[in-house]
């Protein structure tokens, strides 16, 4: 059994032993990456589901929900620009398109198609193929379309108060039709009267994503306005649902209708506020760092209460909408508990929340997509009436979150400052965490950069092209803080950085976006970390890899200490009380080890390799030197460049040198000497077959007080306690890494001074009025 089965039987068993979706994300998650790139997970699930027996068991395989959660995480990475999950839709269709009529049951197909349609994505080639093999193999077997109606008219009798689990229920049973196929079947689903719940789905199947669908339900419609007219609650809706459809050939058959019809309609019918709906409470979350918003509104009407939900993107508009009514105690208690982990919430107006569903409807029109059918329950349980796709330009956002432009009127000073509140404020903010950019576009102009500066430069070129996202997301960050509780320099500052974003303004000069240009690189590092498999303490297949680069760099008097000196360089990395960030280590490393853009990608690999080793054992507590670099018997022998202890104790120096390590952050106080000193022997211990050289210099040193002392046996000293030293590192990092100081106190690290640079023709930080140049920025003035 391999790792990728064992994590899909856990898996499995953890979805089957579920009590809610909820649970079995939680299970999934940790394992997302890992299923995702695997070439096993997709096939093994869909020959799994491929012979389900009942078309709609009582219970559910463990193995659709699998599928449809990795499915659906795939979509999200897709339009979040991530590939992680690109090989498992093509490892599924690939799987699917293998099978064969004789090996699928009808349940199987239903269930393939129902995790497809379920995610939110159209069913492979394959599969719609595979049905109308499986269905009809001969054209006397194909089901009467009459037939198909009839079934659809019995499960809507069912289904006559929740028009919504109508509509999930049908994509599932017709996802695996052809496009046609789907548009036919809405066609005739809606010929008859439109009784209720079809008059709800007819204005579902209007924002469908199958503009054949689209334009079967306008047909359909349109007749009925011109025969009989529509019943007032599709009627009042139907101006409000054509103006959220795509400008295509589905709304230019219903315009003609709509504008006669709608002139006979019964004025006095339902409207989105039919029930006497009352809103109580309405909340927004702070964007993520794609973009995604969540709105909650709490209702009441006069059949209880309620909650309309709804999800917008950045660049995607409205992506998910509905109601949730009456919802018991329980229930209440899961949705609160699943949006506080998803996002922090705020009070908002129901003005605000207006003004931001039609600015995402906007994005959905300039895209040519619908919005979910959803949004037709949320306007008519929120009573958002007149909700028409309206873009927000820089005006309108001022005008919206500055009627008074206070902000506009503050001095240059003022407005600086409010730039170092914004990123002040966010920075406490847990949600805020995630603004940063991981994308494959950055991915790809990260991997030839091989020092910090120019991966700095490529990040700040990527945020470059990314300003509009950006300000959007402060723009609507700003406007969840409007009339909450967060300090009024926050939302200005949020404001005043979108502003600045606009105007051209540097990168690196934008408080906010200076720290999200870090915070992505440390992304990329961590996340090229994660994505290597540890191999601890077997370094044949790594140093294969790195042979050439390494050679490479001596020759061109680079890295000198080869792959043992790479293992010593980890090993203090790993070891550090206050671990540097990925991206300094990695490009310290890549500085003297790469010589080209080329080894820069070939070098990531096997180094994460042997770091992710390296930092198992020090965690497991048990530290070894790799594999061919032992001690030698005589201690002399261990010094660099002769022995390979010394090549490694060469690599441990050079980190220690570039972060320092646990002997700069001891206290000198005397009740700490005894720490102290242990700690000096076992740093000396594992540095010093560095260099003979700074070996002998450091005896005729110390012989000031230890006449006795030579290279001879400070060598022994060394050979002697070398794997003690080695344990006491790995022993000691881990406390202190996960904050536990009772070891010594270490002395609390000290804040960054950070010096703001001013252009020399900017007004003077003092307030002094005058240019910077003529004041604060004259060296004349600095004494």
């Amino acid at each position: 059994m391999t790792d990728i089965d064992a994590i899909l039987d856990h898996c499995l068993e953890a979805v089957a032993q579920s009590d809610g979706a909820s649970a079995a994300s939680e299970a999934l998650t940790p394992h997302r990456d890992a299923l995702l790139r695997s070439e096993r997970a997709a096939p093994t699930l869909v020959h799994t589901l491929a012979t389900v027996d009942a078309t709609r068991a009582e219970a559910e395989p463990p193995a659709l929900e699998v599928l449809t959660w990795l499915l659906d995480e795939t979509r999200r990475q897709r339009e979040d620009g991530k590939s992680p999950g690109a090989g498992f839709l093509d490892a599924a269709a690939s799987a699917i398109e293998a099978l064969t009529p004789e090996r699928v049951t009808q349940g199987g197909l239903l269930a393939l198609g129902r995790a497809y349609a379920r995610a939110g994505l159209d069913a492979p080639g394959a599969l719609v193929a595979l049905s109308e093999q499986r269905l009809a193999p001969s054209p006397e077997a194909m089901p009467a379309p009459e037939d198909l109606e009839a079934q659809l008219r019995d499960v809507a009798a069912e289904y006559a108060n929740d028009p919504y689990g109508l509509h999930g229920l049908i994509a599932e049973m017709t996802a695996t039709l052809p496009a046609e196929g789907r548009a036919a079947l809405v066609g005739q689903a809606l010929a008859g009267d439109l009784e209720p719940p079809w008059q709800t789905l007819a204005l579902y199947w209007l924002l469908d994503a199958d503009p054949g669908v689209r334009r079967s339900a306008a047909e359909a419609v349109a007749r009925q306005l011109g025969e009989a007219g529509l019943p007032a609650g599709i009627a009042s809706m139907l101006p409000l649902v054509r103006s959220w459809m795509p400008d295509d050939d589905a709304r230019a058959t219903l315009d003609p209708a709509l504008r006669a019809g709608l002139r006979s309609a019964d004025a006095d019918g339902a409207t989105p506020g039919e029930h006497g709906h009352r809103i109580e409470r309405v909340r927004g979350s702070l964007p993520d760092g794609v973009g995604a918003q969540y709105f909650v509104v709490d209702y009441r009407d006069d059949r209880g209460s309620g909650l309309a939900m709804v999800l917008t993107k950045a660049g995607f508009g409205v992506r998910d909408a509905y109601v949730i009514a009456d919802p018991d105690r329980d229930q209440r208690e899961g949705i609160e508990r699943q949006l506080g982990e998803l996002a922090e919430c705020m009070d908002i107006i129901p003005d605000t929340l207006h003004r931001l569903l039609a600015d995402a409807l906007a994005e959905n029109a300039a895209n040519g997509t619908p919005p979910p059918h959803g949004l037709v329950d949320v306007v008519r349980a929120g009573d958002v009436d007149g909700l028409h796709p309206q873009p927000l330009d820089s005006t309108q956002w001022r005008a919206l979150l500055d009627p008074e432009q206070r902000t506009q009127a503050l001095s240059p000073q003022k407005r600086g400052r409010l730039l170092r509140d914004a990123d002040q404020w966010l920075l406490g903010r847990d949600l805020t965490g995630s603004w940063f950019e991981d994308d494959a576009d950055l991915a790809a102009a990260l991997a030839p950069c091989t020092t910090v500066r120019s991966a700095e430069r490529a990040v700040r070129r990527h945020l470059d092209a990314r300003r509009d996202f950006w300000a959007r997301q402060c723009l609507r960050t700003a406007a969840v803080l409007q009339h909450g509780d967060a300090p009024h320099e926050a939302m200005q500052g949020l404001m005043e950085t979108a502003e600045v974003l606009h105007e051209g303004r540097e990168i690196r000069r934008i408080p906010l976006m200076e720290r999200i240009a870090q915070t992505s690189l440390d992304a990329a590092a961590e996340a090229a970390i994660g994505t290597v498999a540890a191999d601890p303490l077997a370094p044949e297949e790594s140093t294969s890899a790195l042979a050439a680069i390494l050679e490479n760099a001596r020759a061109q008097g680079g890295w000198d200490s080869g792959v043992f000196g790479i293992y010593g360089f980890l090993f203090a990395v790993a070891t550090h009380p206050q671990p540097p960030a990925p991206s300094e280590w990695i490009a310290r490393l890549l500085r003297d080890l790469v010589v080209n853009e080329e080894d820069a990608t070939a070098a990531i690999t096997p180094v994460m390799e042997i770091y992710n080793g390296i930092v198992d054992a020090v965690t497991a507590g048990a530290p070894e030197l790799p594999a061919g670099c032992e001690l030698r018997d005589d201690p002399v022998a261990n010094f660099w460049p002769e022995g390979p202890v010394g090549a490694w104790s060469r690599g441990f120096l050079a980190a220690c040198q570039e972060f320092g390590h646990l002997v700069d952050m001891v206290d000198d106080s005397p009740e700490d000497d005894e720490l102290a000193n242990e700690l000096h022997l076992m740093t000396l211990c594992l540095q010093v077959f560095s260099d003979r050289a700074d070996a002998e210099r450091f005896c005729a040193e110390e012989r000031r007080h230890d006449p006795e002392l030579s290279v001879d046996g400070l060598a022994r000293l060394a050979s002697e306690s070398f794997m003690h030293a080695l344990g006491f590192f790995a022993t000691v990092a881990p406390t202190l890494q996960h904050g536990e100081d009772e070891l010594w106190d270490a002395p609390a690290p000290q804040e960054p001074v950070r010096v703001e640079k001013h252009g020399r023709n900017e007004p003077c930080p003092c307030g002094s009025g005058r240019k910077y140049k003529r004041c604060c920025g004259d060296p004349r003035n600095q004494a």
